[in-house]
């Protein structure tokens, strides 16, 4: 029986959908038919990979009506083509691209009652883990699980109109957890300490350092419009490495930017240090300092 879909008030991760996307890939046989099922539960042993060693890696994007209503999603083969990077970094299989778009397409269609008014979005996670059961860390997963699930959500601002947001620099700790430039749970799990400590000394935000370099946010990526100290206007953003996810959001803007008949500015992937920015900001040379 399906349920009632909720039509406001969704939050973030409150609410899912009646069914889900799943695949499956074992070393021998390879990767099964994508299907869509009923929304359900998971039964792990003690011994499995993922809950021991943190086998997992994920995205996260939105389908969303766009002004005569209809179902959209934004360049979801970017969001493809950083999962396979991820799967690489951690030894998983790879899925096809172009299947992996198709497959969730299906699930939207199946799903499109869920699909909420703009400005809230029905966000789309998908998720790879390890089924094999081993505490040999030594070892790489034979058995992996795919699964796609699908929640309403409000947007990320109240009445999606954006506000300044106060953020705390910090030194300590790392955003991505050692695990290099991949999309995995891990990389929230581990910023959660410093998160917490910053919004109770009343803090929206971390923008994290990788040294004395600029980084990006707990969860997302910087940009950084100012004029150099030689005189040129630059929209800069750090380069993506162990501590920058690279982003879909992130590529979209440059490749925007640098498309303009207007070239009024710079675009670069450009490390800069907290200290150049402090500075640039008493000489009144930034313009603006974005998230995304």
């Amino acid at each position: 029986m399906l349920k009632e879909v909720p039509t406001q008030n969704f939050g973030f991760g409150n609410y899912y959908t009646d069914h889900m996307l799943e695949a499956t890939w074992n070393e021998k046989k390879g990767w099964s038919k994508a299907k869509i099922v009923p929304f359900h539960d998971f039964t792990f042993h003690p011994f499995n990979m993922t809950l021991n060693y943190s086998f997992q890696v994920c995205e996260g994007f939105k389908a969303y009506k766009d002004s005569k209503g209809r179902m959209c999603t934004f360049r979801p083969n970017l969001n493809a083509k950083r999962l396979m990077a991820s799967c690489e970094e951690i030894c998983f299989p790879v899925l096809d691209r172009l299947e992996f778009v198709k497959s969730i397409d299906k699930l939207l269609t199946v799903e499109k009652r869920w699909l909420p008014e703009y400005p809230a979005s029905l966000f789309i996670r998908p998720v790879m883990i390890s089924l094999s059961n081993s505490l040999n860390s030594n070892e790489s997963p034979k058995d992996i699980l795919f699964y796609v699930t699908l929640s309403p959500m409000d947007p990320y601002f109240p009445n999606n109109q954006p506000v300044p947001q106060k953020l705390k620099i910090e030194s300590a700790g790392s955003r991505t957890g050692g695990i290099n430039h991949i999309m995995s749970g891990a990389n929230y799990a581990n910023v959660s300490k410093y998160l917490l400590r910053a919004k109770k000394e009343g803090f929206d935000q971390i923008l994290w350092l990788s040294g004395e370099k600029i980084a990006e946010t707990s969860d997302s990526n910087v940009f950084i419009h100012w004029t150099s100290v030689k005189g040129q206007k630059e929209l800069i953003t750090p380069k993506t490495g162990q501590m920058c996810l690279p982003g879909v959001v992130k590529e979209t803007i440059q490749e925007l930017a640098r498309s303009s008949k207007k070239k009024q500015f710079e675009v670069l992937n450009k490390d800069i240090t907290i200290d150049e920015f402090i500075q640039a900001q008493k000489e009144r040379r930034v313009f603006l300092i974005m998230i995304n």
